[in-house]
């Protein structure tokens, strides 16, 4: 049977109008899978439906209706896109939480949003809502999915025309941006644009009704949120994962055949397959020389020339060698993967492409509805993020700033006029506060945040995310920040992989007696960094090079308040946090 796909035809149809489609499906492929124990639970299309339109009168029994404001806090899971759809399909408006948001980012959104309720996992994220002296509803996502019941056909069909009866224009989601450099900003999307991306991203992407994801990204995210809306769209099958640390088992699990994620996401997977091949019977001098190998017949493979005999046969042996292993790490299905929210180091992209999995890399906002721009598996550049996605018209500024103007960019910012009005040029287009350069005259490259580029006292501009991919190459680093801006040279604060630090010290016959609090310190530790450190700089130019470094005790978290929950670092805080240890990197 062929697998059913959706399509929105009308230019008013929402896309909650896949959802009387998505109930149709009656193929193999179920809607979703979720753990629960040691057991993967499988849930049909029509049970995915039924459970959305159970919850959305449950949301109307609590008194919500159209317009209303309704927050959702909670991890990414099944309940998380029923509650979702149940919202949209009333006509509300979802406000996603981050579920790891501190005391004070949450406070600001409720006082911000004033949503009408707060649907939370369970008690202990009630637990964490703060007094903010505010009337609002708290309940429980209590999101039952029933196996034998069936839906009253009359019920259903009137659950279809509510959802359907909403215009394109009217808001669906207010999502707080992930704040690496100041105060979280309500960015307004309608169903507009929520329609604008879905459509336009999936219909370039080849994924089918058939294929498989991982999925993990939280839903808070705008990336992991348009995963969810493209599952409704596409009718792939979503399997949600325990949660990010589990990842390596799932994954073997579920055998998923594409992931959506974020790039930190790959340099973990990176740094792991280092770590496995080095503890297997394969060395490190047979990994490094194979990742070379791979990163060569990549370059011939991209541009369409033939590879050479030598390196075919070199391939060959580096593929029996360590990338069949690979495969099977990563379940042995995975075919491709999509990566955003930061750029992703180049060499990783080569790396996994010659593993037979293309890392598809799009750029795009909070603002701009996630992906604006992005490579397919057909037409790809690595160390770029690609070409316009569907209506996207964009220009360079005379500072290379990357201005967009397409349905996919955001109506507003929540009670913020004065900051709507700056983020616009006069004729219409959206600043991304991005600075780029076209490439082959059709792809675009992220130089990096504007805000972020750092000036040496010498008038140097340096770009830090540049920089701080290339150093987290090794499989020793997990975070890195660079340090500059009006200061006479570069330097660099490390944070470590613990668990393939211990790995390599055990294989150097030193870690069985030292505890990992003192990892930071070991004289060996120290080297090997600066050796790699000495390697990346050999790529520089003299003025954006590495001069000096520190490791740091403890890794950046988001919990500690280094890293958004996106996992990328906060600048501002990072370098307020440590001025010390970056001042006595100039002494």
């Amino acid at each position: 049977m062929k697998a059913q796909q959706t399509r929105i035809d009308g230019e008013e149809q929402t896309l909650l109008y896949c959802l009387r489609a998505a109930y149709k499906r009656t193929l193999n492929s179920p809607a979703a899978r979720y753990k629960n124990g040691k057991t993967w639970e499988i849930v049909s299309w029509p049970e995915y439906i039924e459970a959305i339109s159970r919850f959305a009168n449950e949301l109307k029994n609590m008194g919500a209706k159209k317009g209303d404001r309704i927050a959702l806090f909670a991890n990414t899971g099944i309940g998380w896109g029923i509650a979702d759809f149940a919202v949209l399909s009333i006509g509300g408006i979802s406000v996603p939480v981050y579920p790891n948001a501190s005391e004070v980012e949450i406070e600001h959104l409720v006082k911000d949003a004033r949503p009408k309720v707060i649907l939370c996992e369970n008690d202990s994220f009630i637990k964490k809502l703060p007094s903010v002296g505010i009337d609002v509803k708290v309940a429980l996502l209590n999101t039952q999915i029933e196996k034998s019941s069936k839906m009253d056909p009359g019920e259903l069909e009137a659950f279809f025309q509510e959802a359907e009866s909403h215009s394109i224009s009217d808001i669906a989601t207010i999502v707080y941006t992930s704040g690496t450099s100041g105060t979280q900003k309500g960015v307004v999307l309608t169903h507009e644009q929520v329609k604008s991306e879905v459509v336009d991203v999936f219909d370039i992407i080849p994924i089918e009704p058939t294929d498989d994801s991982l999925t993990f990204l939280p839903f808070a995210h705008v990336l992991g949120r348009v995963e969810l809306w493209g599952h409704m769209y596409r009718g792939f099958t979503m399997n949600f994962a325990e949660s990010i640390e589990k990842i390596r088992y799932n994954i073997k699990e579920i055998k998923p055949t594409f992931l959506i994620a974020v790039p930190r996401i790959f340099e973990k997977l990176f740094a792991a397959i280092q770590t496995q091949a080095t503890r297997s019977d394969i060395s490190e001098k047979a990994f490094n020389w194979s990742r070379k190998v791979a990163i060569n017949v990549a370059a011939y493979r991209v541009e369409r020339t033939p590879v050479p005999l030598i390196d075919l046969a070199q391939y060959q042996i580096a593929k029996k060698l360590v990338f069949s292993k690979v495969s099977e790490q990563l379940g042995g299905r995975l075919r491709m993967a999509f990566s955003g929210g930061a750029p992703l180091a180049e060499e990783i992209g080569r790396f996994f492409y010659s593993v037979g999995i293309t890392i598809v890399e799009g750029y795009g906002l909070t603002e701009t509805t996630a992906a604006i721009f992005a490579n397919t598996p057909y037409e790809f550049r690595f160390g770029t993020v690609g070409m316009p996605v569907g209506d996207v018209k964009f220009r360079l500024d005379s500072d290379g700033e990357i201005l967009v103007k397409s349905k996919k960019i955001m109506k507003e910012y929540w009670n913020l006029q004065d900051d709507t009005k700056a983020a616009f040029t006069e004729d219409g287009y959206f600043k991304t506060g991005d600075i780029g350069e076209v490439v082959s005259e059709k792809f675009l490259r992220i130089t990096d945040r504007k805000k972020d580029l750092i000036k040496t006292s010498g008038g140097k501009y340096v770009a830090p995310q540049k920089l701080e991919n290339l150093i987290k190459l090794s499989p020793l680093v997990s975070n890195v920040l660079i340090h500059g801006d009006r200061r006479k040279y570069i330097v660099a604060l490390i944070t470590l992989q613990k668990e393939n630090v211990k790995s390599k010290l055990e294989n150097n016959g030193e870690a069985k007696k030292l505890q990992e609090e003192v990892f930071h310190s070991h004289p060996m530790v120290d080297k090997w960094l600066r050796e790699h450190i000495r390697d990346v700089n050999l790529s520089l130019a003299s003025y954006e090079s590495i001069k000096n470094f520190r490791i740091l005790a403890e890794d950046f978290s988001v919990e500690s308040g280094e890293l958004t929950p996106s996992l990328k670092v906060k600048r501002r805080i990072a370098d307020k946090r440590y001025q010390a240890e970056l001042d006595s990197l100039y002494q």
